[in-house]
């Protein structure tokens, strides 16, 4: 009895994986001509959890399109700025930290802006 029921949660899994494949072909087709939003950035934002931390760096200000990878990529830092490791390997990854771990653009520190 308990192979059947080992087969049953099986083919459940099976069948959300099946339906989640195709709900994500589905969103693909239609998001192909997709734009930068406020929507979509605030979508984004809400997705990895923000705090107070980060919204003071735009000061209560819309962020206009320009800055959206540079709202994001703060978004992502500060998801990673709890541990100094996990910081410098995401800043890494984006580029961020030179060979001496020094930001590239260290003159431009302070508020987005």
């Amino acid at each position: 009895m308990h192979a059947r029921r080992g087969q049953t949660a099986a083919g459940a899994t099976n069948a959300r994986a099946a339906q989640r494949e195709r709900l994500l072909v589905a969103a693909a087709a239609r998001t192909n001509q997709l734009r930068w939003t406020p929507q979509l950035l605030e979508l984004l934002l809400d997705e990895l959890h923000v705090d107070e931390v980060y919204h003071s760096l735009f000061r209560g200000r819309r962020i206009p399109k320009t800055r959206y990878p540079q709202a994001v990529a703060l978004a992502l830092l500060s998801r990673h700025a709890w541990q100094s490791g996990e910081f410098a390997e995401a800043a890494r990854k984006l580029g961020l930290l030179g060979r001496a771990g020094r930001g590239r653009h260290a003159r431009h520190e302070g508020r987005p802006g």
